[in-house]
């Protein structure tokens, strides 16, 4: 049965593997379900699998474009394509080694933590609770009045701001600028702001 090749491969169907063999391939499931295993050789340079599919009649080893697909659904188009532009040679020549599979998922690790960083940042810059500058003078865009924000009021937009920005950067996967991160504390402020005063906004 040929490999199903409109069907998905999780990411952790990859890592899984990447301690086993030297190679990765695809084999067609039972139900052309595209299986990935790791393949090697013996010292006398015969090629054995490490794990043993029911039926591997149909082989794929151009599977590095299959594997960036994963690490996109996983990432998202941002984290995997700085990822590839340091794995270059990795992952443009069609097949895969095990080894690049640690290297490149560490790599949009690390990289998802330093957005994370940013947008933590931002929350710190647009801190309602704290009552910085930027989180002022959005509430006057707004037309929101700072002085009659309670203490529980303003945690409370601390909390939706949070939500609002894990939303906007996809989980850490699509970081805000600071411009960005206070045009989206601006947006949810104006939700904030009592009827009287939204029809004020442009």
């Amino acid at each position: 049965m040929p490999i199903d090749t409109s069907r998905s491969i999780p990411l952790a169907d990859f890592v899984q593997i990447q301690h086993q063999g030297e190679e990765v391939v695809l084999v067609a499931g039972s139900d052309g379900q595209p299986q990935v295993i790791a393949v090697g050789h013996t010292s006398s340079g015969r090629e054995v699998a490490w794990i043993r599919p029911e039926d591997s009649d149909a082989v794929e080893y151009q599977v590095a474009q299959r594997f960036v697909g994963a690490l996109t659904a996983e990432y998202g188009p941002r984290i995997t394509n700085a990822v590839a532009d340091e794995l270059h040679a990795e992952l443009t020549s069609g097949r895969l080694q095990t080894s690049t599979i640690g290297q490149a998922v560490r790599m949009a690790e690390s990289q998802q933590d330093t957005f994370g960083g940013i947008n933590f940042f931002l929350e710190l810059h647009c801190s309602a609770t704290a009552l910085t500058p930027a989180f002022r003078t959005a509430c006057g865009k707004a037309g929101l009045d700072v002085a009659t924000l309670s203490p529980a009021r303003l945690k409370q937009i601390d909390v939706l701001f949070r939500s609002a920005l894990s939303e906007a950067s996809q989980g850490n996967r699509e970081p805000l600028s600071p411009a960005e991160g206070v045009a989206l504390l601006e947006r949810l402020l104006i939700t904030q702001a009592p009827a009287s005063t939204k029809g004020d906004q442009p």
